[in-house]
């Protein structure tokens, strides 16, 4: 199985992957222009930032899905090669699925009885938005990659948060070396 990873740092929130997602997933003619004409394309990918940090959300294909847990009527279900897939013509438009994804990545859509998902482009030779992002902040990685990629930012989280406490940790023994009154200069240390 194949999956999309994200490397968040390299995201510009410039919305390719949005766009090429609607235009190539969503539309009749497959072309930008035309999909403008048809309405309202939607992506199975969204851009979402808060405070200067922006990520694309698809669907991240649980192993264990709650939204295959809690659809009533299993159409939300997992194939042989660890997709979580929709069986549009079994949905009943519940959204229980949306409501439980602990990414946000089912998608209600108004106008629509089913909710949209990412597929990961089941059947194509590569997702539309790992093709579009301009900065390779999509990749489309194997099961192994994928572990390893996650190790990575595992370590390199972990070792932020111990860079974090070690510092924490000097500043307080200055601190309580001190006194609590602040060093030489005079000004106050935090803990």
């Amino acid at each position: 199985m194949h999956r999309i990873f994200v490397e968040v740092e390299r995201c510009l929130a410039c919305r390719s992957c949005e766009l090429s997602c609607a235009v190539w997933r969503d539309s009749v003619s497959k072309t930008l222009m035309g999909a403008v004409r048809e309405g309202n394309p939607r992506a199975r990918v969204r851009v979402v930032g808060q405070g200067g940090v922006s990520l694309p959300v698809q669907c991240r294909q649980c192993s264990e899905g709650p939204c295959i847990e809690v659809c009533p009527t299993g159409a939300m279900r997992q194939n042989e090669d660890g997709l979580v897939l929709l069986a549009a013509d079994l949905c009943t438009g519940c959204l229980m699925c949306a409501v439980v994804c602990p990414f946000g990545a089912i998608i209600p859509c108004v106008g629509r009885t089913v909710p949209l998902k990412c597929d990961g482009c089941e059947g194509m030779e590569a997702p539309y938005c790992v093709q579009a992002c301009p900065t390779g902040a999509l990749k489309r990685v194997d099961e192994a990659q994928w572990q390893r990629l996650l190790a990575r930012r595992a370590a390199a989280v972990a070792g932020s948060l111990d860079d974090l406490v070690l510092r924490k940790v000097l500043v307080y023994v200055d601190y309580a070396r001190d006194g609590g009154n602040g060093d030489a200069q005079g000004t106050q240390k935090n803990p």
